[in-house]
């Protein structure tokens, strides 16, 4: 998953800039787990990561993250573009190799249905050519 709320400081969220980077740094963290244990643990107020943590305030720090870093956002942003137009192109070519399969079932039914058909006319024929004087 990878939604990028590309966040624009000049527009008005209804939330303060100190909750849009939380926002930022969170979904940043959660795209990009390392770890199945990663995640808050609330009884110590840290936020666990890989084999180390760091408090919950943290979270409001500009440039915790690629995704409130202004140096890095660009590049963030554009490697998430990339990994989109990567998942896009792959779903494209599941869906051309899906439809390539459908069309020799199809071509197989056919030709099944084909031969059929000729052994059907041959019994006719058959059938015709027997019961003629």
């Amino acid at each position: 998953m990878n939604s990028n709320l590309a966040y624009d400081p000049t527009h008005d969220y209804g939330l303060s800039h100190e909750t849009m980077i939380v926002l930022l740094n969170v979904q940043w963290l959660y795209e990009n787990k390392r770890d199945h244990d990663d995640g808050i643990h609330v009884d110590s107020d840290i936020f666990m990561r890989g084999d180390g943590g760091f408090a919950l305030q943290c979270l409001a720090e500009e440039g915790l993250t690629p995704g409130t870093d202004p140096r890095q956002r660009a590049r963030y942003e554009a490697e998430s573009e990339r990994q989109k137009r990567l998942a896009a192109v792959k779903e494209a070519r599941t869906a051309r190799d899906e439809a390539a399969q459908a069309v020799e079932q199809a071509r197989k039914v056919l030709a099944r249905a084909k031969r059929k058909a000729a052994k059907a006319e041959h019994v006719l024929d058959a059938a015709i050519d027997k019961a003629q004087p």
